[in-house]
């Protein structure tokens, strides 16, 4: 699991990504958030990827970066290894909140039925 500890005025970010790893390939098949057509292994990539942009952004809403990492992602991997857009984002979201990180902009949660991971706009 992962810890956040402050040292002065920075925080250090403390991951264990074999134990994550572990952990979502175990659940891989209990959780509802990807298609069952294929191995861990397939998705594997995005939930690194997830951890990667956690760790990077931690003190934002998921929902305010969601366009970004979006394009990150798509430009990170090959159209051979790429995920649909709704798996990569059931799997931000769940790695989001998996580390106790804000999935919405505070006071203005969105309550969104297909679970769409569409930005925060004013």
């Amino acid at each position: 699991m992962a810890s956040i500890r402050p040292y002065g005025r920075h925080r250090i970010e403390v991951l264990d990504v074999v134990a994550e790893m572990s952990y979502w390939k175990q659940a891989f098949c209990s959780e509802d958030m990807v298609a069952a057509d294929y191995p861990f292994d397939r998705y594997e990539h995005a939930f690194r990827f997830a951890y990667d942009a956690y760790l990077s952004n931690h003190e934002l809403a998921l929902d305010i970066l969601t366009l970004s990492l979006q394009a990150k992602y798509s430009q990170q991997f090959d159209q051979w290894t790429r995920l649909p857009d709704q798996d990569v984002e059931r799997i931000l979201r769940r790695v989001w909140m998996r580390l106790g990180g804000t999935v919405n902009p505070p006071d203005r949660a969105i309550s969104r039925p297909n679970g769409s991971l569409e930005p925060y706009r004013h």
